[in-house]
């Protein structure tokens, strides 16, 4: 019954965000790798919200349980001590 309210929380989340699902984890020369996860969405953060901070991607995974990642991808030409949490 767990797993069950698991993926309905995924499909929720596809639904809900539908026009700002992505498919990878890149930018601008940075990327995270996703293999080995097998239930997740990739959310584009930035158009998530109208005005404010964002995140470069938010990513929803169901795997055995769910985990929410708030993610800021940055190249290597950015200070970590510049990106603001």
């Amino acid at each position: 019954m767990e797993n069950t309210k698991q993926e309905d929380f995924i499909k929720k989340i596809r639904k809900q965000y539908s026009d700002v699902i992505i498919n990878d984890c890149s930018d601008e020369g940075c990327k995270l790798n996703l293999n080995g996860i097998s239930n997740f969405v990739i959310l584009e953060g930035e158009k998530t919200r109208k005005e404010g901070k964002r995140s470069d991607r938010i990513i929803f995974i169901n795997d055995k349980k769910i985990q929410i990642v708030i993610l800021e991808l940055k190249n290597k030409s950015v200070k970590s001590s510049e990106v603001i949490a």
